[in-house]
């Protein structure tokens, strides 16, 4: 049948006067007009014709409700229009139609044709609107004065002719329709769904032939200026989403237009949409697929896939990242989102902006999240980390500005001068030097020397009231400062220029707005655009803003896309992202802040790279993990193979420890030493200067290959001829520059002032711990052993019980016999399991080296810091000891750079926060989304198809979300948020994951969901419960009418409490180690554990952490509530002291089903509660308010708190804290 649908109004469609009285055939772009009797389908042109036939125009009047008087006062109307209709019961809104206005399409009984049963549908609908409208009684000299035109022969000599009056102009447009515009049906509000009235199909129709979509216009949006002044934006949104469900009558589905706003229509909105999820892609095969499902299912008028991504620029104009095709200076062209208009949607977004911090915290002992680090919150440009705050009387106070405030309690009131904003105990506090007053009283001086922390709260005088009313203080004038004193508090110190520039600039800028600051961390990697993951590399900028937790800046759903390119490189690409970064600084990006429900002016700028170590190494203009100074944060060198052993000794001291720290600067003025080489005509000088720094410039090379190259050619010309070597090879290179500066050829992060990427690089902990030192030391391990200490290790690795680390049981096979080709995670479930199974697999050394890294690595992997400064002293000693085992084990490790790069790890922590926050595996991850986006393109232009598929993607995730957007670039009157239909697709559950928000949801909730609901409960009595029959427990009140048993219950850390599991718990003051043996709760929720107490003893020697034991209690049971159960707690057997051994036990599954065969495994049959506590696992327990710092119980000679280290407060990955 044909593909029917209402005429596509383009340069066609718009030369029909009513296009909404025919069908329209998009496959064949024919019109068949649905008033006329017997009409067959039409070409454009012969339907333009059908519109003036005597019969059309009859047919149409009649319709409109206007006859001209002479066919008004003879009757001439037909059977169906002159013949009464029955009385149609009004209803409130034109959207909703009775639905006895509809006949029966389906009947069968042949009578009548499908035209008179067309007209008399449209009778009664034009019937129920005028009761509807009050409009029966229209004005009968009205209905007759004009029709509808054109003139036909039989009009009166002086009738008139309205096109723009009658029932057929309800829905006319002001202005003609874009091509993309759906025209509701003829005399129909717009919001009048067509199937109600056209959903006609003609059996007889021909076979369909192929598609032939028409090209769509950048416009479609489904709005219009009357809707809009009925309902005007107000903000801020209110929250709540008509549910489209409401849309039913009668058993008839109604869905207005407006309801999928910025798409025409609910079916163009699902089959678009379906091209937006992040992991889950559809080929335009696939999406056929679904179409003809679809359809089969019974769903009508569904655009084909083709059709509905040619209508998408609306939707990109719209929300899109408005992505550009950029030019690099190495002359690659690429595809590149524009940062700016990112920023402005997640100020927009309502399901970001909330979670968005715009002030550093000083929190005297956490640490969580990027704005505690000293980064953010004491080293960056006030002007950029903190520019200003708003009073509660209005009044903005900007940084670098001075202002009245009080002082103190007593009520002291002075000028001070405000250096930064900062956030302290949820409240704004600026960080300011106080003003004094110059000899002559006619300017103030900055007392440099002292520092004072005010509340906002204490200001009540900005700068702008400071100017009128200084007089009134008997103060100077707020622009006359005369400078700044900076010596010794009592050493009267005169004092020294201050130049500053008054009011601030930003002020002038926001134009009353207020300015907020929006760190950033970008992020590079390459990834492969094929499926086998293997060649045609891509390189890729992605950022997240560093302002939001940590729970929530590591989801995908934050991760951003800016460009991808497998020609250009990343430093080529870094030029339009350092173009908008720099114009940013100095202007601001101007955003609507959804939150606020105001204008806001964002400043955006780097807190931090990100990458593995090489290409941290490139983007720092570094040379490299392979060169001589391997490191790029300091001048740290490689062992000199003609070193003499003792030589080699002093150099391993000096590898442990940090060197000469490098700087912006110095990596600026090595990169112009070498670029004067090639100016002087001499480039041999330059690479012993890179090899001697530590310094190269990818960036600048390419320039430099190019000056080499005429630098050859003119020598070797010059040869030829018999001229100087040098002569005229300055000015060959002059010319070969073409004047380019060395700051336009240089790396353009270097460009960057408030960016030292020297500094600013994090450690990486995925590529430099669990795919640098953990994958060394397996590697080693397995590589070490026979073909039966292998076996027995793969024994070992699979009869580990491993519930209680929160991971699936471990596959031995897989872990050693492919150990080249593990990923991350693996080695994250190596390091937790390696103290229970190397132990006598390895020389003493190897193994005390082992324990050490189990010890740090928990520390590294914490994601929240309860006490900063007792964690970097850890940390570094845990660090040192590690290194020094590795030293005493082997110092060729130390041809690794990555054990020294642990080095700055503390330092990193201090100015970013935990190290989980740079850590990558989030960024690894979206790579897989990137390579999805190559392998489902023709890759003809990668660049530019990925970063469409990922502008589409990132507009569907902004409107579902209910992100704010524009309907008109820069007109603020126009913004709106998409419809309730589409805002109503979060809600709905698998479309939510498919688009990565339902992460969102459960991370904003996190802290509200104590435990959930687990699997299997059983009804008990009391009686029936182990806490009567083994511990003859009382029953609480809360289970005395239904005592329900559960197997496990989730809590809130995700951790999963199973009958059998040891956990941590709260025991009056105190955190107890015990065993769960039954969970006991309502047909609810779980309300009550009962426990088995288990004490901490001394560290067993041969595992190097403490052993555990039942408690000898005589009362060792009792009942603990729920909540007061932080996290689990893994133990293993001491099968070192008991010399388990394996045996040929375990019965071999397979398909998931038991077989005859047998395997080993390890049985544990002599004194099974004879176990030792794991702290290399890498979770605890969630912080609850008041109990932060727990300490053991039982009497131990541990070196370390064991109960501290298993209870060391984090989210979602628990780690232990190991106290040297």
């Amino acid at each position: 049948m044909p593909n029917l649908a209402i005429p596509t109004l383009g340069l066609e469609a718009t030369q029909l006067s009513n296009p909404r009285l025919f069908l329209y055939d998009e496959r064949k772009c024919r019109y068949k007009c649905k008033i006329c009797d017997n009409c067959t389908w039409l070409t454009t042109s012969k339907a333009v014709r059908h519109e003036d036939t005597q019969r059309h125009v009859d047919r149409a009047r009649r319709l409109d409700g206007r006859l001209p008087a002479s066919d008004a006062s003879q009757g001439l109307a037909s059977d169906i229009f002159a013949r009464p209709l029955e009385p149609v019961p009004a209803v409130s809104s034109p959207a909703r139609l009775p639905s006895d206005v509809l006949p029966d399409w389906n009947r069968g009984d042949g009578s009548g044709d499908d035209d008179n049963v067309m007209d008399e549908v449209l009778g009664r609908i034009f019937n129920s609107f005028s009761h509807a409208s009050g409009e029966d009684d229209v004005d009968h000299d009205d209905r007759t004065s004009f029709v509808h035109g054109p003139a036909l022969p039989s009009d009166p000599p002086d009738q008139l002719y309205d096109d723009f009056g009658g029932d057929l102009a309800l829905d006319k447009p002001d202005m003609p329709f874009d091509e993309e515009s759906r025209p509701a049906s003829p005399g129909l509000p717009s919001h009048v769904p067509q199937s109600l009235v056209w959903d006609e199909l003609d059996d007889n129709s021909e076979p369909d032939p192929p598609a032939v979509e028409q090209e769509s216009s950048p416009r479609a949006l489904m709005t219009s200026e009357d809707l809009r002044e009925a309902n005007p934006f107000e903000p801020p949104f209110d929250n709540r989403v008509a549910s489209v469900a409401d849309c039913f009558l009668d058993g008839v589905e109604f869905i207005d237009p407006e309801d999928w706003w910025p798409w025409q229509s609910r079916e163009h909105c699902l089959i678009d949409v379906l091209g937006a999820f992040p992991r889950s892609v559809f080929s335009e095969a696939e999406l056929d697929v679904v179409r003809w499902f679809a359809i089969k299912l019974g769903v009508r008028q569904l655009p084909t896939p083709h059709t509905v991504k040619q209508q998408r620029e609306a939707i990109l104009s719209i929300a899109g990242t408005s992505p550009v095709l950029v030019k690099g200076t190495h002359g690659n062209v690429f595809s590149s989102a524009s940062l700016s208009r990112l920023i402005s949607h997640e100020l927009s977004n309502p399901l970001v902006r909330p979670h968005i911090q715009f002030y550093p915290e000083d929190a005297p002992r956490v640490c969580s999240d990027a704005r505690h680090g000293s980064r953010w919150r004491s080293e960056i440009d006030a002007r950029l980390g903190s520019p200003m705050a708003r009073g509660t009387d209005g009044q903005d106070y900007f940084v670098e500005e001075p202002a009245i405030a009080n002082l103190d309690s007593l009520g002291t009131v002075g000028p001070v001068w405000i250096t930064r904003w900062f956030q302290r105990e949820g409240a704004l506090h600026a960080r300011v030097h106080p003003l004094k007053v110059d000899s002559t009283g006619g300017s103030f001086i900055i007392d440099g020397t002292t520092t004072m922390e005010i509340p906002l709260s204490s200001f009540f005088v900005s700068f702008p009231t400071f100017q009128s009313v200084h007089r009134e203080y008997g103060l100077p004038s707020p622009t006359s400062i005369q400078g700044i004193i900076r010596g010794d508090r009592d050493g009267g110190s005169t004092p020294e220029s201050y130049p500053v520039s008054l009011p601030n600039p930003w002020r002038a800028k926001a134009n009353g707005r207020r300015v907020v600051a929006l760190p950033i961390f970008l992020y590079c990697d390459d990834t492969s655009g094929n499926m086998s993951k293997r060649w045609n590399k891509h390189d890729s900028l992605l950022f997240v803003l560093a302002g939001l937790p940590q729970e929530q800046m590591l989801l995908p759903y934050n991760i951003h896309f800016l460009c991808t390119s497998n020609l250009a490189s990343p430093l080529e690409m870094c030029e339009r992202v350092c173009q908008e970064l720099r114009e940013a600084e100095l202007d601001g990006i101007v955003a609507w802040d959804c939150e606020l429900a105001e204008e806001v002016l964002s400043v955006p700028w780097v807190l931090g790279v990100l990458g593995d170590n090489p290409m941290q190494s490139e983007l720092s203009s570094h040379i490299g993990l392979n060169g001589k100074y391997f490191c790029r944060k300091c001048k740290a060198h490689k062992i000199d193979k003609e070193m003499s052993l003792e030589a080699q000794l002093t150099h391993a001291l000096q590898f442990m420890q940090v060197s000469e720290l490098r700087s912006r600067k110095d990596t600026l003025d090595a990169l112009r030493s070498q670029h004067q080489c090639f100016l002087d005509g001499v480039p041999s000088r330059a690479e012993p200067l890179a090899t001697a720094s530590g310094v190269k410039d990818k960036h600048l090379s390419f320039f430099h290959a190019k000056l080499k190259q005429s630098i050859a050619s003119r020598k070797e010309l010059n040869r030829s001829i018999g001229k100087p070597m040098m002569d005229g090879v300055c000015e060959d290179v002059a010319r070969s520059l073409e004047g380019l500066s060395f700051e336009t050829m240089v790396n353009p992060l270097l460009s960057l002032e408030s960016l030292d990427l020297a500094r600013d690089t994090p450690v990486e902990i995925l590529h430099v711990v669990l795919l640098g030192v953990a994958k060394y030391f397996w590697r080693d391990a397995v590589s070490r052993l026979d073909s039966a200490g292998k076996s027995l290790l793969k024994t070992r690795l699979t009869s580990l019980e491993v519930l209680d680390l929160g991971i699936s049981p471990v596959r031995g096979h897989t872990l050693v016999q492919y150990a080249r080709s593990l990923t991350g995670r693996d080695f994250r479930i190596i390091l937790q399991v390696a103290p229970a199974v190397l132990y006598g697999l390895l020389p003493a050394p190897a193994w005390k080296a082992w324990m050490a890294l189990c010890r740090v690595a928990p520390l590294i992997f914490q994601p929240r810091i309860e006490s900063i400064d007792e964690y970097i002293t850890n940390i570094r000693a845990c660090i040192n000891d590690f290194l020094v085992a590795t030293a005493l084990w082997s110092v060729r490790w130390f041809n690794k750079p990555k054990f020294h790069i642990l080095l700055h790890l503390p330092a990193h922590v201090t100015r970013f926060g935990p190290p989980l926050l740079t850590a990558t595996e989030g960024f690894e991850s979206f790579n897989h989304v990137i390579r999805l986006r190559s392998i489902h393109s023709n890759r003809q232009a990668p660049s530019k198809d990925i970063g469409r598929a990922m502008n589409f993607m990132h507009a569907t995730r902004h409107l579902v979300s209910g992100g704010v957007v524009f309907e008109k670039e820069g007109d603020t009157s126009s913004r709106r948020r998409a419809g309730p239909g589409v805002l109503e697709l979060a809600n709905d559950e698998e479309f939510s994951r498919f688009l990565g928000i339902q992460q969102v949801h459960e991370r904003a909730n996190a802290s509200s969901q104590h435990f959930n609901k687990s699997r299997e409960p059983q009804v008990v009595t009391w009686a029936e419960t182990l806490a009567w029959k083994t511990a003859r427990l009382s029953c609480p009140s809360q289970l005395v009418l239904t005592t329900v048993s559960y197997r496990a219950f989730q809590l809130i850390n995700k951790d999963a409490a199973r009958v059998g599991s040891f956990v941590m718990h709260i025991k009056g003051s105190k955190t107890r180690l015990a065993r769960v043996i039954e969970i006991l709760g309502t047909e609810d929720m779980p309300l009550f554990v009962v426990v088995q107490e288990w004490d901490v003893l001394d560290e067993d020697v041969k595992y190097l952490m403490p052993a555990v034991a039942p408690s000898s209690s005589p009362h060792p049971y009792h009942l603990a509530k729920a909540e007061d159960v932080l996290c689990t707690a893994h133990t293993f057997h001491n099968c070192s002291k008991h010399s388990c051994k394996p045996e040929r036990t375990r019965r071999v599954r397979q398909e998931r089903e038991d077989t005859g065969m047998l395997e080993d495994e390890v049985t544990h049959a002599t004194d099974p509660d004879d176990r030792v506590l794991n702290l290399a696992q890498m979770h605890s327990a969630q912080p609850r308010g008041g109990r932060g710092n727990l300490k053991c119980n039982a009497s131990s000679s541990c070196p370390f708190d064991a109960f501290k280290a298993l209870s060391y407060h984090s989210r979602d990955d628990c780690h232990a804290f190991p106290q040297p």
